[in-house]
This record gives structure tokens, C-alpha cells and sequence, in this order.
């Protein structure tokens, strides 16, 4: 069916029927309720004024495609209609399909999934759509939009005012960046697609590499797992800010939350555990609440250099890095040999032993920063450090290891008797052989008896 000029044609089985426009106050169409067919409408030549309704038939296996600019189409299960250059209402279809830029498919009532998995393309409950530009949900229910492999979407996937509406990046991704704009709102970049979404609640990711911004204000970023899956790590902000992001732990092996623009906080509020995965922590000021324990567990490695060990990293905006919460912050960190080979200080993998250090709010058992005109290096790596902005803190033992005259010297400063072993003069015999080594017979029996 399309416009001629000023008549309107629709076309049955390769024979046309034309009438002038405005004469045709409606036009309904029935499929044979066993015949599978297909509508397609062209407003390529001009708008129809006329209103459309179609049966696809019993079956419910006939396709609609509309070839127009920008409409906006509603569904609920097989049942639709569409709103543009034409108003069209159908039944019992099958699939549906937009030709031309700017559509937009608006999802029913009842909550929905939906999955993408292709160009604008993918299924809502049994209706299978394609060529959309946009995305909606109804407003005041759920909607969960599932994007697999291969699905993208020009356009916004917007989940509604109002309900609880989730955004879910479904198959193990290479990378994902979340650049939030607003508390509903913001962008995902999926091995370099874009998605852009809006009115959202959380977001769902399961990628190798995440990272997580802030917005452009101040705000509070808090890290923790998942309340109620053990099966996720969550970044959330403190003020809604910014949509929450799950993000699934099997898989990933680098974790970055980065305060973003403005002043913000890194809040680590709970226990986060990324088995194999390096996380980064980028903000003006990071805090870590008490009794909390980050653990990256073993075999991190090096983004580039697989050889390589490497620490999960807290590093503020400014370039400077810590491996401890603040004073007043205590919590149990991990230790091991760094060999990252950035310079990047970090937790580590595996737990002090009580006595070598589980921070009590004091920062005590920890040497303090050294210049980097002073900074030495020990074989074993527990050094202390300065480069450039980037500091770095080694954990060492409390009481280093003493030669014995040293520890007769602490013992003094301590009130502990002295070792006289130590103290016991030398024999004025020794000195005299080694001065009378070719003295005569006598004296030599003299030095032995001394002796």
C-alpha cells in the first residue's frame, strides 16, 4: 500500500488497485485465517491520511512493515499500532519491521523483557521487531532490556517514568564503560557500541575490563558486593546520582571506579571480593570503612604483561596512591611483592599475619615516605618509594632483625642487664705474643702461662 500522487494504490498479489485519496475514508484488510501474509505500507511518495486496520489472521504468523520517516509504533503481544505518517492499527502478527530512521517501539504495560541482538533489532515476548531506532517501556512497571552479542541500538532504550527498569549487557564482554549524566540516565560503551539509555534503575554488566565513572558533580561513589547476589560486585553513589551497576564477578578480570568531574569520595562500604582481577580506585579522596577486606585473591595479572603480578590500587585524581585506608579507617589489607612494573602501589593477595601488620586505625608498623634522593632497594622488595606522584608503601616487620652488639645496646636503653660476655677486657698476654713473636725461651714460657 503507498501514495500515488494524489490516489492511493494497494497492491494484492502482484495486481493494483488505485483510488483518488480523498475518497478513501478507511481501509481494513483480513488475511485468510490459515494464509500467512505480509502489510507493508510506503509513505515514501506522501503521507495517508486514511486509517488502516489489519487481522493478520488466526494463525497469527503475518508481518507488518511500515516505509516511512520517523513513527512511533505500540505493541502489546501481537496486537499494535502505529503512529506517524499513517495510523495503522493490526492484530495477530508475527513480526513487525521499521524502514527509515527515528522509529521508536513503546513495549505494553505488563512487565517485559526485552532482548536485543541485533541492529534495532531482537524479540518482545513473541513479537519479533526490527529496524528501530528507539526503545520504551510503559511507564509504572518493569521492564528488563537484555542486550546480547551483536545488539545494538542507534537511538535510547528508555525504560519509562516510573517502575523498577533494567538494563542487562548479557554474554561476556570484552570491555564496558559506564559514563553516567544523571540519576536515570547516561551511556554504556560495549566494545566501543554505544548505548544510550534513560530512565533506568540498575544497570547489569558482565564484561573482562569494567569501568565505572562518576558524573560531572560531586558525589560519593560506594563499592561493595552485591546485598543480595554474592555473585556481583556493585558501584553504586551515596545520593542517587547515578544509576547503580552490577557488575558480575566470574570473568572480570579489572575492576576501575573513577570519581569522575567535580570533588567526589570512594567509598569502599563492604567487602569486595574479585578473585584474578586488578581494581583501581581514582578519585580526590578514597576511604575504607572499618573491618572491611578487599581481597583480589591470586594470579593477578597485568593488563599487557601477562608475566606479571599485580596489586588492586587505590590512586587519588591527583596521581598519588595508597595501599592503606586512612588514619582512623582500620581494616585488614593483603600484601605480596609488587611486580607490576608501573610504580603502583596496591593490596595484594594473600593475608599478614596479625603480628606483621592488621591496621588499628594508626598507621602504626608502617614506615613513613622517604624522598626519592633517599629511597633504597632491598633484594627482597620491601622498599619505600617516591616517583614522581606516585607514591608507594611496603609493609615491613615491626622489630628488624639486630646483630648482637646492637641488641646489647637496646637492652642498656631498656634497663636489661648488659651482656658482660661482651664487655670482658682482653688479655694484655695476646698482645704481647703477637709483639714478641721471636722473643727468647723465657719469655715465650712466660706468654704461655698468661695465656
Amino acid at each position: 500500500m503507498s501514495a500515488a500522487g494524489s490516489d492511493l494504490a494497494v497492491t494484492v498479489n502482484g495486481t493494483t488497485t488505485t483510488r483518488p485519496a480523498p475518497t478513501v475514508k478507511s481501509l481494513d484488510i483480513a488475511a485468510a485465517a490459515t494464509d500467512t501474509t505480509a502489510l507493508k505500507v510506503d509513505t515514501t511518495a506522501g503521507a495517508i491520511a486514511a486509517p488502516i486496520t489489519y487481522d493478520g489472521g488466526a494463525t497469527a504468523t503475518s508481518t507488518v512493515e511500515v516505509v516511512a520517516p520517523a513513527s512511533t509504533w505500540t505493541v502489546s503481544g501481537a496486537t499494535g499500532s502505529v503512529a506517524g505518517p499513517l495510523t495503522l492499527s493490526f492484530t495477530n502478527v508475527l513480526a513487525i519491521k521499521a524502514t527509515g530512521a527515528g522509529h521508536t517501539l513503546v513495549g505494553p504495560s505488563t512487565n517485559s523483557t526485552w532482548t536485543v541482538n541485533g541492529p534495532g533489532a531482537g524479540t518482545l515476548g513473541t513479537l519479533s521487531y526490527s529496524g528501530f531506532t528507539n526503545l520504551t517501556g510503559a511507564p509504572n512497571n518493569q521492564d528488563t532490556f537484555v542486550f546480547k552479542p551483536g545488539g545494538t541500538l542507534a537511538g535510547t532504550v528508555d525504560g519509562g517514568a516510573g517502575g523498577f527498569d533494567t538494563l542487562v549487557i548479557d554474554g561476556q564482554r570484552g570491555s564496558v564503560v559506564s559514563n553516567p549524566t544523571g540519576p536515570n540516565s547516561g551511556t554504556l560503551v560495549v566494545d566501543g557500541q554505544t548505548i544510550t539509555y534513560a530512565g533506568l534503575e540498575p544497570v547489569d554488566i558482565s564484561a573482562a575490563s569494567v569501568t565505572v565513572n562518576g558524573t560531572s558533580g560531586n558525589e560519593t561513589l560506594l563499592v561493595h558486593q552485591h546485598p543480595s547476589d554474592s555473585t556481583k560486585v556493585q558501584v553504586t553513589s551515596s545520593d542517587a546520582s547515578f544509576e547503580t551497576s552490577n557488575i558480575t564477578i566470574a570473568g572480570t578480570t579489572s575492576l576501575t571506579v573513577n570519581g569522575g568531574g567535580g570533588t567526589d569520595t570512594v567509598t569502599v562500604d563492604g567487602n569486595v571480593a574479585l578473585p584474578g582481577a586488578s581494581v583501581t580506585l581514582q578519585s580526590q579522596t578514597i576511604t575504607v570503612a572499618s573491618g572491611v577486606t578487599v581481597d583480589t585473591t591470586d594470579r593477578l595479572r597485568s593488563v599487557g604483561h601477562p608475566d606479571r603480578v599485580v596489586h588492586t590500587r587505590l590512586r587519588r585524581t591527583d596521581g598519588a596512591v595508597a595501599d592503606q585506608p586512612e588514619r582512623g579507617d582500620p581494616a585488614q589489607w593483603f600484601d605480596q611483592p609488587h611486580r607490576d612494573g608501573d610504580g603502583h602501589a596496591g593490596l595484594a593477595d594473600r593475608p599478614l599475619h596479625r603480628s606483621q601488620r592488621q591496621l588499628d586505625g594508626h598507621g602504626r608498623g608502617h614506615r613513613r615516605l622517604r624522598p626519592a634522593e633517599q629511597r633504597r632497594h632491598h633484594p627482597r622488595g620491601d622498599v619505600d618509594r617516591h616517583r614522581g606522584d606516585d607514591r608507594e608503601r611496603r609493609l615491613v616487620p615491626d622489630r628488624p632483625r639486630l646483630r648482637r652488639r646492637d641488641r646489647r645496646v637496646a637492652g642498656e636503653q631498656h634497663g636489661d642487664e648488659p651482656d658482660l660476655r661482651e664487655q670482658r677486657p682482653r688479655r694484655a698476654g695476646r698482645r704481647l705474643a703477637s709483639r714478641s713473636a721471636h722473643g727468647d725461651g723465657d719469655e715465650q714460657r712466660r706468654l704461655r702461662r698468661d695465656r
